[in-house]
């Protein structure tokens, strides 16, 4: 398997492919930190998010993960 990996169009798509994960996962811990953050009364980071219209869009564009997330808060809470 290793050496498979080695050949130059698959070594392409591989780390096209680990690229695109790690974009992804990188954008839920953002989005799920924003929705924690957002849950506090911190005057600070209230103003910031306020002031961030891409803070606000990564909270308000992404619907799907949004109602999993306010699903899964409201009834496990």
């Amino acid at each position: 398997m290793n050496r498979a990996t080695k050949l130059p169009v698959v070594h392409q798509v591989n780390a096209l492919a680990g690229g695109l994960i790690n974009l992804v996962i990188r954008y839920v811990v953002i989005f799920l930190i924003l929705n924690l953050l957002i849950l506090l009364p911190i005057t600070g980071f209230q103003t910031t998010y306020q002031a961030s219209p891409a803070a606000q869009w990564i909270v308000k564009q992404t619907p799907g993960l949004s109602y999993q997330i306010y699903d899964w808060w409201l009834t496990k809470s």
